[in-house]
């Protein structure tokens, strides 16, 4: 990593606006607003490359070399700061990233809370690799597939449906999700004393104390996810009505673990 020397208003407004919007999203993760967080996350990417294209560090190289290593210095934190937004979204790919950068990949990272810390100067990258295949398509083929994958109707086949291991499950404890105002944390007891992890945007609308105890529905064979650095296990299902959220519950009380059916 270069050291950067008086970085100016656009370098420093640039690291303001990524700082704004991944705050952004990780409010709009909190709410499970899934769509919306990747949409912010996305625009930071593209503040990212318009930066690039801007400053074209490339041509600064013989002209000012210190001007140029300041636009890959601000470079570089965008980057890792990509590491972190969109590993919600594309974890394989962020954690290969994260290799690249040089960064630990371990169960406690990426988190949240040092999403913008910036990577100190002197740190050692290593060599960078493709992480996604070139398409060999014309961009109006491209359109085309879009354009049929928006018109055909989504249905699910009743094997793809049959492949969800849904199940009614006891959750044994529960906590707040610390520096968030939607999460909460929840151990959740599936059968056989098997134990998983759920991490649910329902804070706004049940307290710990409430759900301990409750019976459940959930998907118990969902890949995992990580939610401000925490590893969601299971999926709670539940209706949405406006703001109203209510989690699915048995009429009657059945045992953890029961097969939905």
């Amino acid at each position: 990593m270069p050291n950067p020397v008086k970085l100016d208003a656009e370098d420093n407004r640039l690291l303001k606006t990524i700082e704004k919007r991944t705050g952004i999203a990780s409010r709009h993760i909190e709410e499970c607003k899934l769509q919306k967080a990747l949409r912010e996350v996305l625009s930071i990417s593209r503040l990212g490359n318009q930066y690039l294209n801007d400053k074209e560090p490339w041509k600064l190289l013989k002209k000012d070399p210190q001007k140029a290593a300041n636009v890959l210095y601000v470079a570089v934190q965008v980057v890792k700061t990509l590491t972190v937004t969109l590993e919600p979204f594309i974890p394989f790919t962020t954690k290969e990233l994260r290799t690249q950068l040089n960064l630990p990949n371990d169960a406690d990272t990426p988190s949240w809370d040092n999403a913008t810390k910036p990577i100190e100067p002197g740190h050692r990258i290593k060599k960078a690799k493709p992480l996604f295949k070139k398409i060999d398509e014309k961009e109006e083929e491209l359109q085309e597939n879009l354009e049929k994958i928006r018109m055909s109707e989504q249905k699910v086949s009743f094997e793809e449906f049959s492949k969800l291991d849904l199940r009614v499950g006891k959750i044994t404890k529960v906590e707040n999700v610390p520096k968030s105002t939607n999460l909460l944390k929840l151990l959740i007891d599936i059968g056989g004393g098997e134990v998983k992890q759920a991490v649910a945007g329902i804070a706004k609308n049940y307290e710990p104390k409430q759900l301990e105890g409750k019976h459940v529905v959930v998907i118990a064979n969902l890949e995992p996810r990580r939610l401000f650095g925490l590893e969601s296990q299971v999926m709670i299902l539940a209706a949405q009505d406006d703001k109203v959220v209510s989690i699915l519950q048995p009429d009657n009380v059945v045992k953890a673990g029961s097969k939905i059916k």
